[in-house]
Formats: structure tokens, sequence, C-alpha cells
């Protein structure tokens, strides 16, 4: 792979800082320290070749292959012979530091440290730290890094399908590393899923003016929000038929251990100015953003709702809603519910479509596996 250096100064997010404008401070406190940390504990051996026009580096291109046993044991040593140098050498390039003190502590300064190059640099550290305890990693130990999440992973399937061998292992850990409260550690065994959908109800031609269409014709918006109305009960439930085939109950050491993190709810919603909580009757509060599915409208158009006052029967209304599921939910099934669920409230002389955005099942950990025990 090859980029330019201000592409890659972009993606590392220190195109802002100065210092990093000359190439050899770049290279000296950004690209060396990644290189090394992949040679040391990754199971690739990485290459970086800078790549001049004229006598300016104008990109560098990166190039990897997989390590045997050997090889990685010669990396090591290799770098423990040159790892006092390297660190002198960064300690004199005139840059600043990437790690600041703040009346909160140390912090780490630069693009995605907290979500998720700062995550993925504490199992580096860990490495780090285990090998200068024991003087060498565990056999068997893979780091996978992939930097795609936000555009949907593309290229994590196909890496995974034809390099199966070289990462099959006996467990596996997405190591988004969260905390629930500072010194608590988490692990994530369930994710929900989630499934989005576009509604659109059209009723006449053009907008009409209520003073003359007012009671007579079809409004798609009251058409809408009734529609969407009718999918939550009285008690924070989800009528669309079949919404709850797949939810399992909370299991009784799963609740107990979520009753001992004391969680209050009033004082979560507080931090974004609320402080009553709803959803569905009887449940505790975790139990609902972390175990129960749900059913929001995220977005609601129609008519007009500019400045001033137009007394208009719009001619269409537009909702996008989601839904986010767990268990053995099954998106599709959902989807189809919710649509027939909506063509019910549509008059006959009205028309409405529909545009998914998307879906994904949920995902869970065997809690009792031997592997999950192992890390509690």
């Amino acid at each position: 792979a090859q980029w330019s250096v201000d592409n890659l100064r972009g993606l590392l997010g220190v195109d802002d800082r100065r210092a990093y404008d000359r190439w050899n401070n770049f290279r000296a406190r950004v690209l060396d320290p990644a290189i090394e940390a992949i040679n040391d504990f990754g199971t690739v051996r990485a290459k970086m070749t800078p790549v001049k026009s004229g006598r300016s580096v104008a990109a560098v291109r990166f190039d990897w292959h997989w390590k045997d046993p050997h090889e990685a044991s010669e990396t090591v040593a290799e770098n423990e012979r040159h790892s006092s140098s390297r660190r002198k050498a960064q300690a004199a390039a005139d840059a600043p530091p990437m790690i600041e003190d703040t009346p909160q502590g140390k912090v780490i300064r630069g693009r995605g440290t907290s979500d998720d190059k700062g995550q993925l640099m504490t199992f580096v550290e860990a490495c780090r730290a285990w090998k200068a305890v024991h003087g060498a990693l565990p056999p068997g130990l893979i780091l996978l890094f992939e930097g795609e999440e936000e555009s949907g992973s593309p290229s994590l399937r196909p890496f995974l399908r034809e390099n199966a061998e070289e990462l099959r292992a006996g467990i596996a850990l997405i190591c988004d590393t969260g905390l629930y409260a500072d010194g608590r550690p988490a692990i994530t065994t369930q994710l929900r899923g989630l499934l989005g959908e576009e509604i659109t109800v059209r009723a006449a031609d053009r907008d009409l003016h209520s003073g003359s269409f007012g009671g007579l014709a079809a409004n798609p918006i009251q058409i809408l929000v009734n529609a969407l109305a009718g999918i939550k009960d009285a008690d924070g439930r989800v009528t669309l038929p079949g919404f709850y085939e797949g939810v399992e109950e909370l299991s009784n050491p799963l609740r107990a251990d979520w009753d001992d993190l004391g969680f209050d709810a009033g004082d979560f919603l507080s931090r974004v100015g609320l402080k009553h909580p709803v959803g569905e009757r009887g449940r505790m509060a975790l139990e609902m953003v972390w175990n129960r599915p749900t059913f929001e409208i995220n977005g609601i158009a129609g008519g007009y709702a500019g400045d001033g006052f137009k007394t208009v029967l719009p001619a269409e209304a537009r909702a996008k809603v989601s839904c986010r599921l767990v268990g053995t939910q099954d998106p599709q099934a959902i989807r189809a519910a919710l649509q027939a669920h909506v063509r019910a409230h549509v008059p006959a002389d009205c028309t409405v479509e529909f545009h998914p955005h998307g879906s994904s099942p949920a995902c869970h950990m065997d809690v009792s596996s031997n592997g999950l025990l192992l890390h509690r």
C-alpha cells in the first residue's frame, strides 16, 4: 500500500502540527514508532519505504508479510538491541509531545485516541509489559488492527477468508476496551443489532389549502403519525406481530451482576438534561439499554415548518425509524411486520413507499464459556 505524505499525515491526525511538516520529524516521531511496535508485537513484519520526488519524500510505501516463529524471535532480539538508540533519537526530535500532563492526569493527543487507536495501544503496551516481565510473548498471540469500521469494513471479511489458517485461534476478542467506570474495565458479551427503515406516505398530488380541503382530503402526516403511534402500547412494549420472537429474558446471574453495578438511571439521564426514565414498564434500566429490543422514531418531516405560518395540508410525509434488536430476532421478519403495519393504516387512494437502511442481527457470547471466565 502507498500513501502520499500529506494524506498519511491526515490519516494519522497530525496534519495540523507544524513540527511534523518536516519529513525527518514525521518519520522519527510518528512512523518509526508505529513500525517498531508492529514488528515487535505483531504476527507480521512491516517495512516502510520512502518514495522520493526529486530530493523530497512525496509518498511512503508499506509492505508486509507473515512472520514464522524463527523470524519473530529474530525481530524481538533486533529491536531489543536498537530500542535504546531509537528512544534517544525520538526524544531529541523537535516535535510536540503526544502525551500531555493535564489536571486530570496524562492524556494522549491525536486523531482517534479515544476511538479506537488509544484502546488498541493498550494491548500493545500490555504486550510490552508482559515481554518485559516474562521475556517473550505467549505463542500464538495475534493482534489484528482494522481501520475501516466507519465505512462498513469492506476489506475485513475478504482478509479473514484469505488468511483463515494463519488467523486461527482459540478465542477472539474485539477490543473496543470499554470502561463501565474509571478503574472498572468491562468485557462486552453482547451487542444489540439494528434495523433502519425510511417511510414515505403520499396523498394528494400537491400541497393543499386546509381551508378548502381540510377535513375531506387525506393528510399524510396524520396517517403516518397514527401508524407510528400504534407501534408502542401504554407499557412501552412494541406491538408488531412476532416482534419478541427470539427475545430471551435476562438470566438471574446476569441480573445480579448488573444490579451490583449500582447504575443510577436518573444520574445517567441528567447528563443530557433529563431525569425521568421511560421505556418498558417493570424493566431495570440497564436491562432496557443492554438486553431489550426497541422501536424508535428517528426523524419525521412533512408540510410547512419554516418561519411564519401556512395552513398547508401536505402532499407527503416522511419518517425514519429504527429498531435495536436482541437475541435471535430476525431483522427481515421485523421489517416485513413493520411494513405490513404501516400499509394497514394507508387509505386506498394514498401510497406508501419503504426504503430500507440496512440491518444486522444481534450478537452475544456464551457467558459461561471457559475463555470468558478466564478473563473475568
